[in-house]
């Protein structure tokens, strides 16, 4: 089985002088049972809309994230790009309804920034 260490910092920016920003800091092992994993409660949604908390401006609210995670354990590799971290059991259209870029040899830092992009909005 697959794992990765990641770590994350989400904030959520104050815009009221004298209010703090509101940060929680992550550090977990995803694996392939525990591929989802968060905060059940980050911030309530009452304090979020309330002007006077500072944390929305205009029906606006900024939030930064910073995540950071370990090259992935336990996969099998994709012969031609030795950095490729693709298990080639994985169906990736069945499992998502996306299919990646075919792997060139060099083409699979592309597709892992395609992923990235598309999924982070």
């Amino acid at each position: 089985t697959w794992s990765c260490n990641a770590t994350a910092e989400l904030k959520i920016i104050s815009q009221k002088e004298g209010i703090d920003n509101i940060t929680r800091k992550i550090q977990h092992i995803f694996y392939s049972k525990e591929n989802d994993w968060g905060f059940s409660h980050f911030l309530g949604w009452n304090d979020i809309l309330d002007p006077e908390k500072g944390h929305i401006k205009e029906d606006a609210i900024i939030l930064e994230v910073w995540v950071s995670a370990d090259a992935p354990h336990g996969v099998r590799s994709v012969i031609g790009c030795h950095l490729c971290a693709i298990d080639w059991r994985w169906d990736s259209k069945k499992h998502t309804g996306f299919v990646g870029l075919k792997n060139q040899g060099a083409t699979c830092y592309m597709n892992s920034l395609l992923q990235t992009l598309f999924f982070t909005n």
